[in-house]
């Protein structure tokens, strides 16, 4: 069960009364770890100006092999579909070349016409292909955010998921966040490493910059050897956008995760 510090932020959602997965509006950030590409950051920084989406995006990727590798970032404003798999076809790709064992942060700014109102949302995907098939498992991350990462409080804030230590402590996150009815979501928080699960991890509503904490302990049924996994209902409670973080013993941030709540606050 969900253990929560102070008053009872966390409540459960009403599964009868929520619309269809696939109908569901998400902001979402996943990466995995397949003993090749370790990602350590993908964020984007967004405004809007005259109908266009101006974007910074920033990566960081470690080569975890012997040979080199290239990598693929990949950006498209989404076009059509709704809930968990909208259609973002990349606009943009850049290659990016890994030396063996090499460490590369880089940068892109990237313009995009603002998506359709009842899509609302772009996505960013990395990958070791420059075609993009649609499924964010055959990559390496993705980064799906929705209208509020350039609209009201979003506008100009970072978004994404840092790994501020870089080492195996953390070295993945599937941070879900699929609204089930206004103001109300269904969160999904996974996170691998070593310090998992017993690590300290927190969930915070933000409203502009001011973020309001609460502990998020692992669920038994879910979590495991290096694993923390949790499942929950949340409300936004006027909130624009939701904070996951972990952290070592001695306070070290190991991940640091936020994303726009993926439909407008009630």
């Amino acid at each position: 069960m969900l253990a929560l510090a102070g008053a009872a932020a966390i409540v459960p959602s009403a599964a009868s009364a929520a619309p269809a997965v696939n109908e569901r509006p998400h902001s979402r950030v996943v990466t995995y770890d397949r003993g090749q590409v370790r990602v350590q950051q993908l964020e984007a920084t967004t405004t809007r100006s005259y109908g266009r989406l101006h974007t910074r995006i920033a990566v960081t990727l470690r080569n975890r092999t012997d040979g080199a590798l290239t990598r693929y970032l990949r950006v498209g404003r989404c076009t059509t579909g709704e809930g968990p798999s909208p259609r973002c076809a990349p606009t943009t790709t850049l290659a990016i070349t890994l030396d063996p064992g090499q460490t590369r942060a880089v940068t892109r700014a990237v313009t995009l016409r603002q998506p359709p109102p009842g899509v609302d949302g772009f996505e960013v995907t990395i990958g070791a292909t420059r075609r993009y098939d649609g499924r964010i498992f055959h990559g390496d991350a993705e980064l799906l955010l929705k209208g509020n990462a350039w609209r009201g409080a979003g506008a100009g804030r970072t978004f994404g998921v840092r790994f501020p230590a870089g080492d195996d402590r953390a070295r993945r996150l599937s941070f879900d966040v699929p609204e089930t009815s206004p103001g109300h979501a269904y969160v999904f928080a996974t996170w691998a490493g070593t310090a998992a699960p017993g690590a300290p991890t927190t969930i915070a509503r933000c409203i502009g910059d001011d973020c309001a904490a609460r502990t998020l302990r692992p669920q038994r049924t879910r979590s495991g050897a290096e694993l923390f996994a949790n499942r929950f209902g949340f409300d936004a409670q006027k909130a624009t956008a939701i904070r996951l973080a972990a952290a070592a013993s001695d306070g070290a941030p190991l991940i640091e995760a936020t994303l726009p709540w993926p439909g407008r606050p009630s």
